[in-house]
């Protein structure tokens, strides 16, 4: 399900709305260089920040309509390491090489509307003799 802005302000009253949009924590946030959600809450308790709007309840505010920061998402989050591919060898039957020892088959895997096809194609078929 995709959340909207929309959506989330329905669980905030108006003047919470306002005070978020107003006190522009994205913008401070994104200013001192993208810190997490605590570090930053942590730098507005502490009162590192002379006169600054922005209050911790702001920054909830702001991060229940809005989600996430994207900056701090995108550099923060890493690439998830794909499933290794486990080889899956079967012995072919002699009577099949003994039989077809000429052939040459190439196969690879191709997606058509989200589904897996296995293609296959024999060179010795190909061949122009």
């Amino acid at each position: 399900m995709i959340q909207t802005v929309e959506k989330n302000e329905i669980w905030y009253t108006l003047r919470q709305i306002e005070h978020a949009n107003r006190a522009t924590s994205r913008k401070l946030n994104h200013a001192i260089g993208s810190p997490s959600i605590g570090a930053f809450k942590a730098i507005l308790i502490g009162n590192l920040i002379k006169n600054c709007p922005v209050t911790i309840a702001g920054v909830d505010i702001a991060e229940g309509i809005h989600g996430p920061c994207i900056s701090t998402l995108k550099g923060k989050s890493k690439q998830q390491t794909p499933k290794s591919v486990m080889a899956d060898k079967k012995e072919v039957p002699p009577e099949l090489c003994i039989n077809h020892h000429q052939i040459e088959l190439f196969m690879d895997t191709m997606f058509v509307n989200g589904e897996g096809i296995l293609t296959t194609l024999d060179k010795t078929c190909t061949k122009n003799e």
